[in-house]
């Protein structure tokens, strides 16, 4: 479960939202499942802005691992570190499979 979490952070083109120049330490991301999203997007506090979607002042990720009606709150200092571990294991998988080759 924890490497489809992080795949799908990395196809949420998660990078560009931490460019985000007002984007303060205490800030979360919350991931919510894919099976609310309908529900998610009618909320009032919901918005999409170009590259990141909003719940509230949240930054907003659909994933299809967590629970239909669950959501996953992460600081952003704590989604760095997923990313930074997301990244070593890609490296580590490439240099597995280029030593197969």
């Amino acid at each position: 479960m924890t490497k489809n979490i992080l795949t799908d952070l990395a196809f949420e083109n998660f990078h560009k939202c931490m460019g985000i120049s007002d984007w303060k330490e205490s800030d979360e991301v919350i991931l919510v499942s894919s099976a609310n999203k309908e529900q998610i997007e009618s909320d009032e506090s919901y918005r999409s802005a170009g590259k990141c979607n909003y719940l509230g002042k949240r930054i907003c990720i659909f994933c299809e691992q967590v629970k239909k009606n669950n959501y996953i709150t992460l600081h952003k200092s704590m989604l760095e570190k997923i990313i930074k571990t997301m990244e070593s294991f890609t490296d580590a998988e490439q240099m597995k499979g280029e030593e197969n080759d």
